[in-house]
């Protein structure tokens, strides 16, 4: 048979994991690095090999196809953990070597139970005498004679099926002999070049080395022989080396909310591209809370997952991974040089299974980030009365169904006489209520964003809050000059905003607390043992088509704030006493809860609510503008609403800073970038929504300082990212 000399892949290759040789893949390494101690393994991305005892300035050798590393045979190795051989009923190993020496050694061995005992193993077991070897019920080993010292590039093949063990050399199937029962299991390693630790160094060069789950056939071995790269021909960089130090991981707690992180990063399909996106997708005055951040990915649901099982990511399958469904935590982690990114943590919001006999088998993911929970959320808050805005933030925070992984608030500038009791919260999302916080504060920010590791909140998805001043003195993290790919840098004159009403919300508030803020007008029936959830909406005592807030709210009192009787209208049994009446005031409604624990049905003919009613009836405009601006660009002009502030002079204060801002044409650019080397994307991954960078393009003559807004990430390879940002202005 023909020797195969198909080119190796570019450093930056990704598996393509959909491809039938990739399979069962347990461990692949293609050895292309060129330099470094570490191999990087394709298949889970983190099983990456150390090379002990060898010289990167020597041992990184070419070969007809690539990269290859030369083996001492004196105590050159690589060793890395691995798992899924262990107690396997088959099993395949593959190696590509090149040697001169005839010699008893073993190329590839896992897992390592015992200084002289291997689970799955091919070698060389003397002059022109190749092996394969299997420890199952027993050891068993087949080998064959042929020429292997000849200083030519051959593959070494061992596959055990349960009935067999097999060696082939060259494609070419050469002796076999019987076998059964599962390799033994061991918390052991894989070795490249040596036997454990009993020795039996190779001498000589190797250059691609595959483990599989399972037995290979025939024609699969002759399909490796051939084309050995079939699996691995995807987009690469040739502008970028094989980041053997980085990973991209995605994980998923598989066994409930805060019970642990499973590593889902096998089965993780890199086409389509992961995405991310999280931040406040816009740069205007009035962008100041984030919207819901998604997530993007694939799961690999044929059989060349890592359980081997069809539709292990479909809900409706009786192979179903356990724990795997909707509402599941989710997250993204980046790993390099030491540093661990977490750029996303959400929950799973949609699992959509690709079927179809010419499509590929997987399973596509998205999940939303804390900001899409609290778009779906409402909550039922007290009055906040003399707060500031981050101590209302973390009260609307804390009453939400689910919570971010980590808070990071500021302390507000701004202090609340009343808080919440203006807007129908009953109706609001609790994003609102942010988006009405960050407005109050004049100008506060509200997003999630990643975390680094080492630092507090380190597992992403924390929420941040930034006072409205946290934003103008800019310490840039990171420069960007001249190295985007692309950027929108426009000048509109619809950005330019040179008038500024800004709106203040002064209360008028009750005197006393016993103003009925609610009353029922309906009578309705609540059944024997029934319990009837209502919700009533506060209003202005003289004119109930207004709406009010309220606060020192009263516990309800039987017969005065409420009386329940057999008949419609009042008489008949009075049932008031067996009733139970429970209400959680909110800042404009309240909830209630009354259980019937009478024996008959009754109607409800009282129910009020009391309290100290608080009006928002006479909002003040102060309106703020630049002449010199409105006559060289026209009139630009925004309400800037502060529903909580009440005070005039903050919100003078405000307006001024809103002109200062954007009273000039000036550029909020979008960046896109993709780092070429390891400083470039360490630099590009530090970046998170509230951070400063530093923007220099001379085409545009930018060359000033922003506040990023929004971050969007795909990851091209497991070592290639593309970012994006948007960004705001600096005052």
């Amino acid at each position: 048979m023909p020797q195969a000399l198909l080119t190796k892949p570019r450093p930056g290759v990704a598996l393509q994991r959909q491809h039938p040789l990739a399979r069962g893949l347990l461990a692949r390494y293609l050895l292309n690095e060129g330099n470094g101690t570490l191999l990087f393994d394709l298949v889970s991305l983190r099983n990456h090999a150390v090379l002990t005892n060898m010289d990167p300035a020597t041992d990184w050798v070419g070969s007809p196809r690539g990269g290859a590393l030369d083996f001492d045979g004196t105590d050159d190795f690589g060793l890395s953990a691995i798992s899924g051989v262990n107690g396997a009923g088959s099993g395949s190993m593959v190696a590509w070597f090149k040697t001169t020496t005839a010699q008893t050694s073993r190329i590839v061995s896992a897992p390592q139970i015992s200084a002289s005992t291997d689970g799955l193993q091919i070698g060389l077991s003397g002059a022109t005498t190749i092996l394969a070897s299997v420890n199952s019920t027993a050891p068993n080993a087949t080998t064959a004679t042929v020429t292997y010292e000849d200083g030519k590039w051959h593959q070494l093949v061992g596959v055990y099926d349960g009935a067999a063990i097999i060696v082939y050399f060259d494609g070419v199937r050469k002796a076999s002999a019987a076998a059964t029962g599962t390799i033994f299991a061991a918390a052991g390693e894989l070795n490249i070049g040596r036997f454990g630790t009993l020795g039996s160094y190779f001498t000589g060069q190797i250059e691609d080395v595959r483990v599989y789950n399972r037995p290979l056939s025939p024609e699969e071995v002759v399909a490796l022989y051939v084309a050995p790269y079939a699996d691995t021909p995807g987009r690469s960089s040739r502008l970028l080396r094989d980041r053997d130090h980085a990973r991209i991981e995605i994980e998923g707690e598989l066994n409930g909310a805060d019970q642990g992180w499973t590593d889902l990063t096998a089965d993780l399909a890199m086409t389509p591209e992961p995405s991310i996106e999280y931040g406040i997708p816009g740069s205007g005055p009035m962008d100041l809370v984030a919207s819901p951040g998604r997530m993007t990915f694939a799961l690999l649901n044929g059989n060349n997952n890592s359980a081997g099982l069809m539709g292990y990511y479909s809900p409706q399958h009786v192979n179903l991974r356990s724990g795997f469904a909707l509402g599941m935590g989710v997250r993204n982690r980046y790993l390099i040089n030491g540093t661990t990114y977490f750029k996303f943590m959400g929950w799973l919001e949609t699992i959509d299974p690709i079927i179809g006999q010419y499509r590929e088998l997987k399973t596509l993911c998205s999940a939303t980030d804390w900001m899409d929970q609290a778009m779906r959320e409402r909550v039922t808050v007290a009055t906040q009365v003399s707060k500031r805005t981050d101590e209302v933030l973390t009260t609307v925070v804390a009453a939400a169904t689910k919570q971010p992984t980590s808070t990071s608030f500021d302390v507000a500038d701004s202090t609340f006489a009343y808080a919440l009791d203006n807007a129908p919260t009953e109706e609001y999302q609790l994003l609102s209520v942010l988006q009405q916080l960050a407005l109050s504060e004049g100008g506060g920010h509200i997003f999630v964003r990643g975390t680094n590791s080492g630092t507090p909140g380190s597992a992403g998805g924390e929420l941040r809050f930034e006072k409205r001043t946290a934003r103008i003195v800019p310490i840039s993290i990171a420069t960007f000059s001249d190295s985007m790919m692309e950027m929108s840098a426009s000048v509109d004159r619809a950005l330019v905003i040179n008038r500024v009403i800004v709106v203040a919300h002064p209360r008028r508030v009750d005197t006393v607390d016993t103003t009925v803020l609610f009353s029922n007008q309906g009578t309705p029936l609540v059944a024997i043992g029934a319990t009837l959830p209502l919700t009533g909406r506060y209003n202005d005592a003289t004119n109930r088509a207004i709406r009010g807030g309220g606060t020192d709210m009263r516990t309800p009192v039987a017969t005065t704030d409420y009386t329940m009787n057999t008949a419609a209208d009042g008489t008949g049994t009075d049932l008031t006493a067996s009733f139970t009446v429970t209400a959680t005031y909110g800042a404009n409604s309240v909830e209630y809860s009354i259980v019937n624990g009478s024996a008959f049905a009754g109607y409800i003919t009282k129910l009020q609510a009391r309290g100290r009613g608080l009006y928002d009836y006479d909002p003040v405009e102060i309106p703020q503008q630049d002449a010199a601006s409105i006559a060289l660009y026209g009139k630009g002009q925004i309400t800037f609403d502060m529903p909580y502030e009440g005070s005039t002079t903050v919100a003078t204060t405000v307006g001024a800073s809103l002109l200062s801002i954007f009273v000039n044409a000036r550029a909020s650019p979008t960046m896109n970038v993709i780092p070429k080397t390891d400083t470039e994307l360490e630099t590009a991954m530090v970046v998170e929504p509230g951070r400063a960078i530093t923007i220099i393009e001379t085409a545009t003559g930018l060359s000033a300082d922003y506040w990023v807004n929004h971050v969007s990430l795909r990851y091209l390879t497991p070592y290639v990212v593309w970012f994006e940002f948007v960004v705001a202005r600096v005052a």
